[in-house]
């Protein structure tokens, strides 16, 4: 299954302990496919940096340790409900 991340659910499973923190813990099991849009990996890391001054350093290198496709700037297809 593949399942899509918001920068909300990243930056919460980053900065704090919980469900979404649980939730990027499972991107290790490779179980699903988790993708994020690169907009969205660039505001993490943005709101990473400005509001959480003490992941500053680690934000960047806390997202590559993730196992999340980053799906490229102006390939994202949504889909009308």
């Amino acid at each position: 299954m593949k399942l899509a991340l918001d920068a909300n659910a990243v930056v919460a499973g980053r900065a704090f302990l919980g469900a979404a923190s649980l939730l990027l813990q499972t991107t290790f099991s490779r179980t699903h496919e988790f993708v994020i849009s690169e907009e969205a990996r660039e505001e993490v890391l943005e709101v990473l940096r400005e509001k959480f001054p003490r992941l500053r350093r680690e934000a960047e290198e806390a997202l590559s340790l993730l196992v999340i496709t980053v799906v490229p700037r102006g390939e994202v297809r949504y889909s009308p409900s």
